[in-house]
């Protein structure tokens, strides 16, 4: 397994959600349409692009994908716990907070 130090972190995952999200025009999309449009908003490396050894029909990084929504409770970190995604148990929804975080970080 590779190290975690060549591979993007969930903050950046979600990061990348968030733009994804950012450029619809209802700011929301099915957890699948999420896992399919990432790599077009984050460079990921040949790590992230590993097979999941717990998801073998998946990539790493589309693993983290599933632990944002699976840590959303847990975490204090984790974007939709600190109300920057909305996650309805299918859809996840950019929020106002989510769009000034972007905007403060020059996304």
């Amino acid at each position: 397994m590779p190290s975690k130090a060549n591979r993007s972190s969930e903050h950046d995952i979600a990061f990348a959600a968030m733009k994804y999200l950012d450029t619809l025009p209802g700011k929301t999309a099915a957890t699948s349409d999420v896992k399919q449009r990432i790599p077009n908003f984050i460079n990921l490396s040949p790590d992230d692009r590993e097979v999941s050894g717990t998801r073998p029909n998946e990539e790493l990084w589309q693993q983290v994908v599933g632990n944002i929504v699976s840590h959303r409770n847990d975490s204090p970190e984790n974007f939709i716990n600190r109300g920057l995604i909305d996650y309805d148990g299918k859809n996840w929804t950019l929020t106002p907070a989510g769009e000034a975080y972007l905007r403060k970080h020059n996304a």
